[in-house]
């Protein structure tokens, strides 16, 4: 999966209490979308890792703080 497929892929997570509580992925013109064990994968790093970018993207555009890089290096399975 290339950077803009992650990037563009728009997915809408619902928050409830600073908890997400659904994710939904939905088709993007002009990309193909991720099926079978790539898009499996896709939803497997979201699942461990939506809360923590989603605190990232908070400190960030709301309490303009700056963030430091992270690069995952264990597999997710």
């Amino acid at each position: 999966m290339s950077m803009s497929q992650f990037m563009f892929m728009e997915n809408m997570k619902y928050i409830v209490d600073g908890k997400i509580m659904e994710i939904k992925i939905k088709a993007i013109k002009g990309l193909r979308p991720l099926t079978g064990s790539k898009l499996k994968d896709f939803e497997d790093f979201l699942e461990k890792y939506a809360d923590k970018i989603v605190q990232k993207w908070i400190d960030y555009f709301v309490y303009h703080k700056d963030i430091e890089f992270e690069k995952i290096n264990t597999r997710i399975k």
